[in-house]
């Protein structure tokens, strides 16, 4: 089994899809938040949130030990999310993000590192009207050079995808291809207002290849689901997921109630 502990870059799970519409006009469907994501029985991640019912807190574990290696603490004001990737073993912030509008358009997240003393990178999230989310992202180190460019395009009412991935002489160094189902997905509570998504589905369907469209078989997947039938739509309650290399994983999804 592969391992299931996330880098988090605040990433949860790629997805934190956005429309390009008025930011503070679309509310998010928040009627059943996602608690826990199990392995074997045993939490890989938890989340907590806050009285508005925005994350607060997501905890990472050990899949071997249950042990807490790191959590991230999300603050939201005004204008702008913080968040920081603290170890639990000494408590030092290991990475710190903020994430604010540049206009209506364009988000950037400011990503630091140990305690939020020196810049890394930063990343311009663009959007051009589509519903589905983002259609580029440009990654800059601290001196504002461009080293990494992404571009988003949709394809169905599930926002199904296809993702190109440039160097910074604008080369193609990769191409991914993500199909979605019509479901609820199981991040929907876990998105950041700042970050709101369309009529995203799960993943079904995950195809890695290089630039010249060879597959890579220990990236690219297929996930089948068991989805529960809660009040406002079905969301997966347990993910099979087959590698192309013949690996597998699952994984289980714990959801608590809103009214």
């Amino acid at each position: 089994m592969k391992s299931l502990i996330p880098f988090i870059t605040l990433s949860i799970i790629l997805l934190f899809n956005t429309s390009c519409e008025d930011f503070n006009e679309i509310v998010l469907d928040r009627t059943q938040v996602l608690e826990s994501i199990e392995v074997d029985f045993e939490p890989v991640n938890s989340y907590i949130y806050n009285e508005k019912e925005r994350i607060s807190r997501i905890n990472t574990y050990s899949q071997f030990s249950s042990s807490l290696i790191y959590y991230s603490i999300y603050e939201h004001g005004k204008d702008t999310i913080t968040v920081n990737l603290i170890n639990n073993s000494n408590e030092i912030t290991i990475r710190s993000q903020k994430i604010y509008h540049v206009d209506r358009k364009t988000v950037r997240r400011d990503i630091y590192g140990v305690n939020g003393a020196e810049l890394l990178e930063y990343r311009l999230y663009r959007y051009n009207g589509n519903s589905c989310g983002y259609s580029e992202i440009e990654i800059y180190d601290p001196n504002s050079v461009l080293t990494l460019r992404t571009t988003y395009a949709y394809y169905n009412i599930n926002c199904s995808q296809d993702i190109h991935n440039y160097n910074a002489n604008d080369s193609l160094l990769s191409r991914i291809r993500i199909e979605r189902d019509e479901k609820q997905p199981y991040f929907a509570s876990t998105v950041l207002d700042i970050f709101k998504q369309g009529n995203v589905g799960n993943i079904t369907e995950y195809t890695y290849m290089d630039a010249d469209s060879m597959v890579n078989q220990d990236l690219s997947y297929y996930i089948d689901y068991q989805y529960n039938n809660f009040d406002n739509g079905n969301y997966p309650i347990v993910e099979n997921k087959y590698y192309r290399n013949g690996d597998f994983e699952d994984r289980k999804f714990i959801y608590v109630g809103v009214q």
